[in-house]
Order: C-alpha cells, then sequence, then structure tokens
C-alpha cells in the first residue's frame, strides 16, 4: 500500500530529483510533488535567501513560503491530491522551509544546527499545534539511514 502523498524540499544546491530515492525508503509507492528551489545563492538553489554570515532572510523566508504553499495548492488541486494529506519531507534548506514538519531528525554530530537549536524548533512546532517527532542520530548534517526506518513507520501511522 502507497502511504502519504509526499512534498520533497532539497537542501542548498539540489534540486528537485536530490530526495527522490527517500520515497521508497519512506513511503513506498508514494505520490510525490518536486519543486526546486527557485532562489539562487553563488549558483545553487535554495528556497529562501540567507543573509552574511548564514542568516535567514526571514522577510524571504516568509514570502517564498507563501509562494510556494500557492504552488502546491495548485498542484494539489491539478493531480488529484487531498487538502491536508501530503507530508512535507526536506533536507537542510528543504527542511527549514517545510511549516508543518512531522519529523525532525539531526545528527548529534552536525557541525551547522547544534542538538539545542533543534530541540528549541520541535518545542516550537508543539506549542504552534504541530505534532513534532524529533529524531537524533549518531551523524552530522546528512539524512542518514538510522532514522529512515523510524520515519517510515511515523508515515504509515
Amino acid at each position: 500500500m502507497a502511504g502519504p502523498p509526499l512534498l520533497l524540499l532539497h537542501g542548498t544546491g539540489g534540486d528537485e530529483h536530490e530526495l527522490l530515492p527517500l520515497r521508497d525508503l519512506l513511503a513506498p509507492g508514494a505520490a510525490v510533488l518536486l519543486v526546486r528551489g527557485t532562489v539562487l545563492e553563488n549558483g545553487m538553489p535554495r528556497f529562501f535567501r540567507r543573509l552574511p554570515d548564514g542568516v535567514f532572510d526571514e522577510d524571504d523566508l516568509r514570502r517564498q513560503a507563501a509562494d510556494l504553499a500557492t504552488f502546491v495548492e495548485a498542484a494539489s488541486t491539478a493531480y488529484g491530491i487531498d487538502a491536508g494529506s501530503l507530508v512535507a519531507v526536506g533536507f537542510s534548506n528543504g527542511a527549514n522551509t517545510a511549516a508543518a514538519l512531522v519529523v525532525v531528525p539531526n545528527g548529534r554530530r552536525d557541525p551547522m544546527i547544534p542538538l539545542g537549536l533543534t530541540a528549541r524548533l520541535v518545542e516550537e512546532l508543539r506549542e504552534r499545534g504541530a505534532e513534532a517527532v524529533e529524531l537524533a542520530h549518531p551523524g552530522g548534517h546528512q539524512i542518514h539511514p538510522d532514522v529512515l526506518p523510524q520515519v517510515r513507520a511515523l508515515l504509515g501511522a
């Protein structure tokens, strides 16, 4: 049985196909909506701009998220995806873009995102009514294979 339809959001420098292999690991046979970030940073696609020193441009993040939401609504209608059924799966910049995260994995040795920041994100999502699950893994800033079976089980629940 296919899992829920997935919205796959790549990391900086990736493209709309970067996370496609995850579909068969997380929700085999599920429909997917693939998008490419429209913001370029040194020629690399992203979903929103960063200011110097890697600080998020929060105004641009809000604009880009609104544009993405408009696109997702139109694509969902065009492809017959039920409202509210799409699950956003993102990596790095794509994960920052996903507004309705179910799972927040983070490496215990991630040099970019310390575990304390991930815990704060999960807490803020929960305070806003999201069902967020924090999954720490032993790696760094990557999609670690240890969390994939856990994410797959959560998607099937």
